[in-house]
């Protein structure tokens, strides 16, 4: 049986503070309502490689919501090594990478990106919308 994932209120106040302090902007309205409604527990588990364009293994990982890991990538991600003055918010991790699904900050469209370390981030043909209709 699968685990279920409940962030408390408090972590995500927190997650989402630190990434309006590091990119000086505002969380997406789609992003907050993400983590603030817990539709975020639909995607914890879910295997979804075989949609990420750029996803450079054989094998398969699932999403995984933790907001510890959730931080440290999105400081990681957001140096200014990859997109100076771009930032992203990490919505899901890969399990056992350091990789992750996200939005960028001001794309009301909230279209997915999936970061890794080695090449960055890769634009994916789905928003955050349509990758939980893909799920159904």
């Amino acid at each position: 049986m699968l685990k279920t994932v409940t962030l408390k209120p408090g972590e995500i106040s927190q997650y989402l503070d630190y990434f309006e302090e590091l990119a000086e902007t505002a969380v997406p309205a789609r992003a907050r309502q993400y983590f603030e409604s817990g539709e975020y527990k639909q995607l914890d588990q879910q295997e979804i490689t075989n949609l990420l364009d750029g996803y450079p293994f054989d094998e398969g990982a699932p999403l995984e919501i933790d907001i510890a890991k959730l931080s440290m990538l999105l400081d990681y991600s957001n140096d200014g090594y990859y997109d100076e003055g771009v930032f992203f918010l990490p919505l899901a991790t890969l399990s056992d990478q350091n990789a992750y699904i996200g939005i960028q900050a001001g794309d009301d469209n909230h279209t997915i990106y999936y970061f890794e370390p080695q090449d960055g981030f890769t634009e994916q043909d789905f928003t955050l919308d349509e990758l939980f209709k893909k799920l159904k």
